[in-house]
């Protein structure tokens, strides 16, 4: 049985609890969680051997595939599979040995990838970490 003061005591420890918890933000709530934070999605943090330009967004899509493009593994383009069963380029892999981030752009050093980026509308336009944006 509990008595009167740990009744109060836990009562107060659960509203003072639920105040911290209402004052954080949803990012700051995941890393209190028991599991911890999950894993970085690829391209965030910039370590990896690609540049990833994003097309369309991959909510579009229902399955991906990865196609490599020209010489082994300096492009790859990764299409995806929408509802209707049409296949589009979500994005490219582009490796780092290939372009150069100029003033926050995405410049070609190799002329299969300068070619390759000049089919955008845009030149792609640097995200976060290794991740850049344009439209087809």
């Amino acid at each position: 049985m509990s008595t009167k003061n740990q009744v109060s005591a836990s009562k107060n420890n659960i509203k003072k609890a639920q105040k911290v918890w209402q004052s954080m933000s949803s990012q700051e709530r995941s890393s209190r969680q028991p599991t911890g934070q999950h894993r970085t999605k690829p391209g965030r943090k910039g370590e990896g051997d690609y540049f990833h330009v994003v097309v369309r967004d991959k909510n579009q899509f229902e399955k991906f595939r990865t196609q490599d493009v020209g010489h082994n593994g300096h492009s790859l383009r990764v299409a995806g599979q929408r509802p209707n069963g049409n296949w589009q380029t979500v994005k490219w892999l582009i490796a780092k040995s290939d372009a150069t981030i100029v003033n926050g752009y995405l410049h070609g050093t190799r002329d299969k990838t300068r070619k390759l980026l000049s089919q955008f509308h845009y030149v792609p336009r640097h995200v976060t970490g290794d991740i850049f944006r344009t439209k087809v």
